[in-house]
């Protein structure tokens, strides 16, 4: 993050006197700081020029709206802070828009409000990164192929995100995540590789059982070392819908020495909408052969949650963006409070995915979340770095957030 002195703010509102009194303020605090009242004067030069920009949504030449489609079709835009004195549904609304365009919004700000409130935004980073993959795609058949190669070496990387108890924050387990690397062509986002995959079942599968692979042996190891805990893979509907799924995975735990009940599978919450016979079919041998499963991403969708008794899972794991929107957002913690008390009344055991911070964490307390995985336990790592991490843990008699280094 640049330094005030280094930051120069575009504040764009009608509002002469706001625009005098927040940039006298702005600079007293050492940002550079320029402005207008009428969004047609907001050029190119100016994205080039500016780091922030703060949008006051309603003006009465162009709207807000239009000038974040305006900078959603520039290379280059700078990060937006959207102000706006009508209710708190239409900014976050707007806020969702411009994400999913691939714009980054540090936050919120509904007037009248704090200059305090907004230096705090300034400095705290990108609270609502952009929802849109921002980096060119690549051609899927470039990656499939690429993919197949990986597959036949065992070298698609596999990296571990740890899971802890809500309560005690004690090693609970990690969850299995592709790196976001290909062998040969470099950085391509997870998503873009299950993308790709899904194009040829048998590379889909592969992935799967390459990534379970790792896991378990991992799994095996820390077990070994006297640490207890499930690890979880991620297993998309394409793989889940290839002819003997189960068994195939099966025999990779078996191979293993692992005990079933050890593992999870992750599915996502798109399964609840597009499960076939086939589908509930592999998950009822999984359930059978002791494998756990889990609904990701619950509440992504915010829809048709009651469908979940229809499934055999056996954890729902509250998506991060939903955790994001409640920290502040008195409709979003009912929400994120509804689906854990709804995963409860189920039997289901409740994981809050990204936690960040310890007002993340008393939050998910206070909904009674049994597991934690984020950035406040640890991002995602190699294999020999949480078995160090472990290490630590057992040497020092603490709890994995202690040694980690994240906070």
């Amino acid at each position: 993050m640049s330094t005030a002195l280094e930051r120069s703010i575009f504040i764009l509102d009608d509002e002469q006197d706001f625009r005098e009194d927040l940039g006298e303020f702005l600079e007293g605090h050492g940002y550079r700081v320029a402005s207008s009242g009428d969004a047609r004067f907001f050029t190119d030069a100016h994205m080039a020029d500016h780091d922030v920009l703060l949008l006051d949504l309603a003006m009465p030449s162009i709207d807000g709206m239009e000038v974040l489609k305006y900078l959603s079709r520039r290379p280059k835009a700078p990060a937006v802070i959207l102000v706006s004195g009508s209710g708190e549904d239409v900014i976050r609304t707007v806020a969702d828009a411009a994400r999913r365009d691939g714009l980054s919004v540090l936050g919120l700000l509904h007037k009248p409000f704090d200059p305090e409130d907004l230096l705090h935004l300034l400095e705290a980073g990108p609270s609502l990164p952009p929802l849109a993959a921002v980096s060119p795609r690549r051609d899927r058949k470039v990656v499939l192929d690429a993919l197949r190669l990986a597959l036949a070496a065992g070298s698609l990387p596999v990296h571990f995100q740890p899971l802890v108890l809500a309560d005690t924050l004690a090693f609970a387990g990690a969850e299995a995540l592709l790196e976001g690397t290909v062998p040969g062509i470099g950085f391509v986002g997870p998503s873009e590789i299950l993308a790709a995959a899904a194009a040829e079942s048998a590379v889909s599968l592969g992935i799967t059982r390459h990534v379970l692979e790792q896991a378990v042996a991992l799994c095996v190891r820390w077990r070994g070392l006297g640490w207890d805990g499930k690890v979880s893979v991620n297993l998309p509907i394409d793989a889940l819908l290839t002819a003997g799924v189960a068994g195939a995975l099966t025999s990779t735990v078996q191979a293993a020495g692992l005990p079933a009940s050890s593992v999870v599978f992750e599915l996502t919450e798109d399964a609840l909408y597009i499960a076939s016979s086939e589908a509930l079919s592999a998950l009822a041998r999984l359930r059978i052969a002791g494998f756990g499963l889990a609904l990701d991403d619950v509440g992504q969708r915010q829809s048709g949650l009651l469908q979940i008794a229809n499934l055999p899972v056996t954890e729902i794991k509250i998506d991060m963006e939903l955790l994001r929107d409640a920290r502040d957002w008195g409709k979003a913690r009912s929400v994120f409070q509804s689906i854990a008390d709804l995963g409860h009344g189920l039997d289901l055991h409740v994981v809050a995915e990204g936690v960040e911070t310890p007002e993340d964490l008393a939050l998910v307390r206070g909904s009674a979340v049994d597991l934690v995985q984020g950035f406040i336990v640890a991002r995602k790592m190699k294999a020999d770095d949480l078995l160090g991490l472990l290490k630590r843990c057992k040497d020092r008699q603490t709890s994995l957030v202690a040694v980690s280094g994240t906070r």
